[in-house]
């Protein structure tokens, strides 16, 4: 793993993801929460999908349209947890919770393609 570019890659996401999942999940965990939840969500997902994409010889399209389906669907489990734990406001349906997970990613994902 490059430590440079990784590190640059996390920022950006970070930069991106946070204020989608900090308006998304703020009714559900309060907004320190949200942004808690951001933070681990990207910890959680972030280096193993970018080593995967990384070291994969032709990672377009296939690889970063599945890795990036992983990360959703991990990041969209987490968040069920995270909206079923005690300090969660109330639940968020599965659905919603795959939409927000979906929206963030979607939104790195493709601005990440232009840089």
């Amino acid at each position: 793993m490059e430590p440079a570019n990784w590190r640059f890659d996390f920022l950006f996401t970070l930069v991106v993801e946070t204020p989608v999942y900090a308006l998304a999940l703020r009714r559900s965990l309060g907004t320190g929460g949200a942004i808690a939840a951001s933070l681990a969500l990207n910890v959680a997902t972030h280096p193993l999908a970018w080593h995967v994409i990384r070291a994969a010889d032709r990672p377009f399209p296939g690889v970063y349209l599945g890795v990036e389906l992983a990360v959703i669907l991990a990041e969209a489990a987490m968040i069920v947890v995270a909206t079923r734990a005690r300090w969660s406001r109330f639940r968020l349906p599965v659905r919603e919770c795959a939409a927000i997970a979906l929206a963030a990613n979607a939104f790195s994902a493709g601005l990440a393609l232009f840089v």
